[in-house]
């Protein structure tokens, strides 16, 4: 069995470890070996490779070289030192050793090196070139006190050769050039230090070529040679920042560059091609791309808010490194990945626990090392620098966007983050419906690599593939899965892809439901929008054919049947509302009463269609019995607008017409509800506002005619003739 474990080490969690415990007796130790071998090379998609802490170590580490065996990073201190770092060992101590040195060996500490108690604050480590078979390799240590110190170190033997005063200011950092080294100040305005390296440490006399930048030009914080070796670079951590190359030996200025205005204080720089690459110590940070050849602003990018203060830099194959002097909530700091010839952000890593402030950074080969500051605690973050698989998607999430369409996104907070190093060229989506047991189809979105769990036999999946690279959102991270059967439940899963392969496959995504069938949906409105032009026909034609002033609209029995004015149990209710005086104040309450419920009613119905969610079985009953009442009282408006188009009774028309557009609104907003409650799906974000359009219209139709028919109602009253006949409350209600 294999089991998967994260520990705890050092005060924050480490890499992954794989422990195998292999049950079998006559098992070969060198084939468990293999099986850890090919297990790790199958978990690749991590970009971190692990991290070490260097206690004791106060102020953290600033400057990092190395050798590709080994790695010196400076420690800012009192007093300042070099420690020795292990990244890949050759001699196997234990069993377990020789597993985990199969996935990278571990980092180890293996010396330091302290420097006079004098010689505090180290705020430059700069080494020669690395001679092949060399017992030797000399670096040169800037210090803060004394300002101007320089120390030369042995850091294959890890020995203090001796020391040389160059300068009062202090010796922010520098480059070695052939058989010159130069040092660069953080003096007002800057100056650079040329010193022959097999000449400076012979005598505490020795006085460099000094040569001082232009006002404005100072606190140089990065510097570097130019591709052919005949240039220094310098950026300057001013207010505008200023790009500044000066050709050697002889220490001329050649040109110079202000950068725009919100470009300022450049902290660190590295060579990119005929490019300059600079990183800012601004809120948030910025990386700057510079045309060392014309000296001409090319591009930049601003990192996003809270990725503050680009410090550090590794490039590697066109892509950009840069450690962030930031510390977040969790104590932890991120590694920015971008693209220098799209000068775009791909990636993005956290560090681990601890590990913040990054002003150290070195790279060598694949690998990248970055060193953290301000705790007297410090660690080191490595991590792989080519491209590594995707990180496994976040289950995906969605809404209905039609009849046959889900949109679905499976995006993370900061998804840069979980890209392994290279932008999303493609996804494939997996289908079921929420009822089967196991995928159907495909979706295959760009150059989505294939899965390796499908079926190779058998009948398969339906393979549907989206040629458009616009079907794939969110910059890989959301797409629209079409084919899909209405009013139907499905489950999804995602494999996405970059240029180093595919993402394991996601978690299958809650059951998410298709819009309820459009020709439903479409009926239902349609239907409704007939009626209603119908009505508004009908109450048109019925004021023609009669004046509207001129109608006998006296007597409440004119709007009932014949035989309804001698409805026994309705006199009581007249008496009561004979006290009004006013078949008008019946009119007018029923109205008014109708259009006190409809008007929360179409409230609710609004937000239901907007926010659709499940519903109680019993609200569902209670929707349907709305329904089946609405239906009946269309039914009935209809009934009399025929009834009394056949006995010639125009003003009968007019408000059965009314009464029709009202109850026309009450079954077209309880139908829809009505399929939504008990499908559990939703209507099609154009159909939700189709719905409440029309739903809006029939109520605001209905109010214009009920005011209508009571203005009629009131301008053609008269002295009755005859005594008035009786209505029954129901009947009476059911007539409007």
């Amino acid at each position: 069995c294999m089991v998967w474990r994260r520990r705890e080490e050092l005060g924050g969690w480490s890499r992954h470890e794989a422990i195998f415990l292999i049950a079998y007796p006559r098992m070969k130790f060198w084939f468990a070996r293999v099986l850890l071998l090919l297990a790790l090379q199958g978990c690749r998609s991590l970009r971190y490779l692990g991290e070490l802490e260097l206690k004791q170590t106060p102020g953290g580490l600033f400057g990092a070289v190395t050798n590709g065996q080994d790695a010196w990073f400076g420690v800012d201190g009192y007093p300042a030192m070099i420690v020795r770092v292990r990244l890949r060992s050759s001699a196997k101590t234990s069993q377990q050793e020789d597993l985990v040195s199969a996935a990278g060996s571990p980092m180890l500490e293996v010396g330091r090196l302290m420097l006079k108690k004098e010689e505090e604050r180290l705020w430059a480590l700069v080494a020669e070139p690395l001679k092949e078979g060399s017992s030797s390799w000399f670096a040169y240590v800037g210090v803060g006190n004394p300002p101007g110190r320089l120390v030369k170190v042995n850091l294959l033997s890890m020995e203090r050769v001796g020391y040389v005063q160059l300068t009062t200011s202090d010796i922010r950092g520098g480059v070695v050039v052939g058989p010159h080294a130069y040092f660069v100040t953080s003096a007002k305005p800057a100056t650079v230090l040329r010193c022959p390296t097999e000449e400076m440490f012979h005598g505490d006399s020795f006085r460099p070529l000094e040569v001082a930048l232009a006002l404005g030009e100072h606190n140089v914080q990065a510097v570097f040679a130019d591709s052919d070796g005949k240039h220094i670079v310098l950026g300057t951590y001013t207010q505008p920042a200023r790009i500044i190359k000066l050709a050697i030996p002889d220490m001329t200025k050649s040109a110079s560059l202000t950068l725009p205005k919100q470009e300022q204080m450049i902290y660190c720089g590295a060579l990119w091609e005929e490019h300059g690459i600079f990183g800012t110590s601004t809120l948030p940070g910025r990386l700057v791309k510079v045309n060392l050849q014309s000296m001409t602003h090319v591009s930049s990018v601003e990192f996003f808010r809270a990725e503050d203060r680009a410090v550090s830099i590794v490039v590697w194959r066109g892509q950009a490194f840069v450690g962030l002097a930031n510390e977040w909530e969790q104590d932890t700091s991120s590694i920015i990945q971008v693209d220098l010839a799209t000068m775009k952000e791909v990636a993005a890593l956290v560090t681990p626990r601890g590990c913040t402030w990054l002003y150290a950074a070195v790279g060598w080969q694949d690998e990248a090392l970055f060193g953290s500051r301000y705790h007297d605690s410090s660690f080191i973050t490595r991590i792989s620098l080519p491209v590594a698989k995707p990180d496994i998607p976040e289950i995906p999430s969605g809404n209905a966007s039609g009849q046959d369409a889900i949109r679905l996104s499976w995006t993370r907070p900061f998804p840069r983050y979980h890209t392994g190093g290279s932008p999303i060229i493609g996804a494939r989506v997996l289908v079921r419906p929420a009822w089967h047991w196991d995928w159907t189809e495909e979706h295959v979105y760009g150059l989505a690599a294939p899965d390796p769990y499908a079926p190779k036999h058998g009948i398969g999946r339906i393979v549907r593939v989206h040629e458009d690279p616009s079907d794939l959102l969110d910059e890989g991270y959301g797409a629209v899965v079409d084919g899909l059967e209405p009013m139907e439940s499905y489950k999804f899963a995602v494999i996405l892809t970059n240029s180093a392969g595919a993402s394991h496959r996601s978690r299958s995504s809650q059951a998410i439901m298709t819009t309820f069938s459009a020709w439903l949906e479409l009926s239902i409105l349609g239907i409704a929008i007939i009626l209603d032009v119908l009505f508004i026909f009908i109450w048109i034609a019925s004021a023609y054919g009669k004046n509207l002033l001129t109608s006998d609209y006296s007597h409440p029995e004119d709007l009932l049947p014949d035989d309804a004015s001698g409805a026994e149990g309705g006199r009581s209710f007249f008496h009561v509302m004979a006290s009004w005086n006013s078949e008008g104040a019946m009119l007018v309450t029923v109205i008014c009463g109708y259009l006190f419920m409809a008007a929360p009613a179409h409230v609710a119905f609004d937000r239901y269609m907007l926010k659709p969610q499940r519903l109680d079985d019993l609200v569902c009953v209670g929707i349907s019995a709305v329904f089946l009442v609405s239906l009946a009282a269309l039914t009935w408006s209809t009934m009399g607008i025929l009834w009394g188009m056949r006995k010639q009774r125009q003003h009968r028309v007019r408000a059965w017409a009314v009464a029709g557009t009202g109850t026309l609104w009450a079954t077209s907003t309880s139908a829809i509800a009505m399929c939504m409650a008990w499908s559990g799906s939703s209507p099609s974000p154009n159909g939700s506002k189709i719905a409440i359009t029309v739903s809006l219209q029939l109520l605001l139709l209905f109010a214009a005619g009920s005011f209508l028919e009571v203005v009629v109602l009131f301008s053609s009253r008269r002295s009755p003739s005859k005594p008035p006949a009786v209505a029954s409350l129901p009947e009476w209600i059911m007539a409007l």
